[in-house]
C-alpha cells in the first residue's frame, strides 16, 4: 500500500512538473529595448490531466517569447517572433521587411532569488541556451555581477551577452569577475574551459596579503577558470582600481557598472493587445519628407530666352513633347 501511494505522488509531481510552465510575476509584461520589444507571457495550460489527455493535442503549449524589431530607424515594428496562434488572432503584416512565417522561440525561465533569473530558451532542436538576467526597479540587465553566495568580497560575472536575441549567441571565451576591498578593486579574468566545475579555491597575493576566489565560475551553462590546469594561482592579476559602491546601480546582491539598461518594462501595458496597439500606432504613422537639399530661391531662369533657343531646334522639340507625357516643366509650377 505504502509502495502504491508513493507511486501515486510521485507520477503526480512527473506531470506537475512536465505541464507546469509558469514564468516569474516579474518578468510577464512588455519590456522595450533600443532596438525591440519583448513581451513574456504565461500559456494557458489545462486544468488536470483529464483535459490534457482529451484535448486535440495532448502536450500543451510551451513558452514562447515575442519579439518585435524596431527596423528602419524605429519607423517600422516588425513581429519578428510570436506563436503561430498569435498570429492568427491578429493577422501579421506582409511586406518587404517582414518574414512570412513568425519565429518560435520556446523558453523556461526560474526565479534564482536576489533579483538574478535564469532563462532557458530554445532556437531550434538543436540550439539552446541559458541566459542569467538581473531585474533591477523594473530594469532587466544581462551584464551584472553577483555576489558570490560564500564570498562576500567576490562579485561573479556573467558572459557579457548581447540579451534577448532570435538566435543562438557566441559563447565568449573569457568573463569577468570582481573582488572588491573597502576601496580597491580587483579584476579577475576567467576563460572558457572544458574543464568539469568544481568548488576549488584559487588565491592571489598583493602587498603581502593573500585573498582567495572561485578557481571556477559558471555563466551561460558554461564553465570559466582563473587558474592553469590544476594550479591554483590566478593568473594575469592586474594592479587594482579606486572603487565605491555608493555611487553604482546596486543591490544587496547584484552589482550593474553599464549605463544604459537592456530592458526596460512598461508598467502600465502589460498584455498582447497593449503589444498589438503599439504596433497598429507606430506602423500607421508616415515619416515626413525629407528636408531639401538645397533652400529655396528666387532665382530667374529666364524660361523666354530658353524657348526662344529652343524654338527651331526639331530634336528638343521632340524631347519637350515626351517630356509632357511624363509630366508638367519647372516652369508650368511658376
Amino acid at each position: 500500500m505504502k509502495k502504491s501511494l508513493a507511486l501515486f505522488f510521485l507520477i503526480f509531481f512527473c506531470i506537475f512538473q512536465m505541464f507546469s510552465n509558469d514564468i516569474p510575476d516579474q518578468i510577464l509584461g512588455i519590456w522595450e529595448g533600443q532596438d525591440r520589444y519583448v513581451f513574456f507571457e504565461n500559456v494557458e495550460t489545462p486544468e488536470d490531466t483529464e483535459d490534457i489527455e482529451n484535448s486535440e493535442n495532448p502536450i500543451p503549449n510551451q513558452n514562447k517569447i515575442i519579439v518585435v524589431f524596431k527596423t528602419y530607424y524605429g519607423w517600422y515594428l516588425d513581429r519578428f517572433a510570436e506563436p503561430i496562434e498569435k498570429s492568427k488572432t491578429q493577422k501579421r503584416d506582409r511586406n518587404n521587411a517582414t518574414p512570412k512565417n513568425p519565429l518560435q522561440i520556446e523558453y523556461t525561465c526560474t526565479d534564482l532569488g536576489n533579483d538574478v533569473y535564469n532563462f532557458e530558451i530554445s532556437y531550434t532542436k538543436n540550439q539552446q541556451q541559458q541566459l542569467p538576467a538581473a531585474i533591477i526597479n523594473n530594469v532587466m540587465y544581462f551584464n551584472f555581477f553577483q555576489k558570490d553566495s560564500k564570498n562576500p568580497n567576490l562579485w561573479n560575472g556573467n558572459d557579457f551577452s548581447k540579451g534577448i536575441t532570435v538566435s543562438e549567441q557566441t559563447q565568449k571565451n573569457k568573463l569577468q569577475c570582481l573582488y572588491l576591498t573597502e576601496n580597491q578593486c580587483f579584476t579577475i579574468d576567467y576563460w572558457l574551459t572544458d574543464m568539469p566545475f568544481s568548488d576549488s579555491i584559487a588565491t592571489f597575493e598583493y602587498k603581502n596579503q593573500t585573498y582567495q576566489v572561485n578557481k571556477h565560475v559558471k555563466s551561460m551553462g558554461k564553465v570559466y577558470t582563473c587558474a592553469m590546469g590544476k594550479g591554483k594561482k590566478v593568473r594575469n592579476l592586474k594592479e587594482p582600481k579606486l572603487f565605491s559602491l555608493e555611487d553604482k546601480n546596486h543591490t544587496q546582491n547584484v552589482l550593474v557598472l553599464q549605463t544604459e539598461p537592456n530592458l526596460v518594462k512598461l508598467i502600465d501595458k502589460n498584455t498582447f493587445e497593449h503589444l498589438i496597439q503599439i504596433v497598429n500606432n507606430q506602423n500607421s504613422k508616415r515619416k515626413p519628407l525629407p528636408e531639401p537639399p538645397f533652400p529655396p530661391s528666387n532665382v530667374d531662369w529666364h524660361w523666354d530666352l530658353i524657348d526662344l533657343l529652343e524654338k527651331d531646334n526639331q530634336i528638343i522639340q521632340q524631347v519637350r513633347q515626351r517630356q509632357k507625357q511624363f509630366g508638367p516643366r519647372a516652369k508650368d509650377f511658376q
